[in-house]
């Protein structure tokens, strides 16, 4: 896996892999996944979905993208990532790791690269804190958010009128002993707790919103109206087949594409489908690269939901 800060260089370390011999190359950044055609000698563009399926089992060799790859995709079949760039908040380098380093990786150890622009204040920031505490992924507990710090320092460097080896120095140290105080701070007898015979430990309350997935299935399928869009996919328990009113509501997220009237239910439904689940894990698991998780927030849903007054 190979992270960039902006798409603009995701498109320009693509173009050189290509020019290298690799085309087995996948990218996911704000405009979605594609996938690079040999035979054609072009990009196409694919669902999340078959990004993840397509990285898993191999047919996606290197995938290269922005911080959005951080968000949904978890690709724990990856043993190697390199940050082309960095980011000036380091714990978005950790959310990046967070995507491979995951309870049931395929590999053991981990190999992680991080690239700097040459003789640049991100370089000798960055170069200062490794010399303590390496890949910075040893920082943890208090010390942790002291990293959301080094962005704002980044920054103040940048900007600065008058800047110097002795200033970035300066900053640098003053990182170092922030992480320094939390970590030497003393423990005290109330941070060990209260003996083990008598204390109560509360169960953590598991947080849900008001209608969960299998709720929303319940009431969607169970609707008169919007019934007649979803029916369920022979020989695929969970999976339904997601009949759209309109060809391009699975790919926008705009408030107004939502139903207009009792008619938008009533029309004959269209002849193709979209096949869709209620449950993450079946999506989650599923080899189908066009299968989609009906939720808030996703296209398809709001293709079935009214409008909103006033629109």
């Amino acid at each position: 896996m190979v992270f960039t800060q902006y798409a603009d260089t995701m498109d320009y370390v693509r173009e050189r892999l290509l020019a290298a011999g690799y085309n087995k190359l996948g990218c996911y950044s704000g405009r979605g996944g594609e996938i690079y055609d040999p035979v054609a000698g072009e990009w196409k563009p694919v669902t999340k979905a078959e990004i993840k399926n397509r990285f898993r089992n191999g047919s996606i060799e290197v995938l290269i993208g922005t911080d959005s790859m951080s968000e949904g995709l978890n690709l724990q079949t990856s043993g190697r990532l390199i940050n082309y760039d960095m980011p000036w908040n380091l714990m978005r380098v950790e959310q990046r790791i967070g995507r491979i380093d995951r309870i049931g990786a395929t590999y053991k150890d981990l190999q992680i690269s991080n690239y700097f622009y040459k003789d640049t204040v991100e370089e000798q920031v960055y170069k200062g804190i490794k010399e303590d505490y390496d890949d910075f992924t040893n920082i943890v507990g208090g010390a942790a958010p002291v990293l959301g710090t080094v962005e704002k320092v980044i920054e103040d460097l940048v900007l600065a009128a008058y800047l110097s080896d002795e200033v970035i120095a300066s900053e640098i140290a003053s990182i170092r002993t922030q992480i320094e105080d939390i970590n030497n701070q003393p423990v005290s007898a109330d941070d060990l707790g209260s003996p083990d015979d008598w204390i109560t430990i509360k169960t953590p309350p598991i947080l849900v919103g008001d209608i969960t997935p299998p709720v929303l299935a319940t009431k969607l399928t169970s609707n008169l109206l919007l019934g007649r869009c979803l029916t369920p996919d022979d020989g695929r328990p969970g999976i339904y087949n997601l009949f759209l009113a309109r060809d391009d509501a699975r790919v926008s997220f705009r408030r107004s594409d939502g139903a207009i009237s009792i008619e938008h239910y009533l029309g004959q439904p269209p002849a193709a489908s979209v096949p869709v689940t209620f449950d993450r894990d079946i999506w989650d698991t599923s080899s189908d690269s066009d299968l989609v998780f009906l939720t808030y927030g996703s296209p398809e849903l709001a293709s079935l939901l009214p409008r909103e007054p006033g629109e």
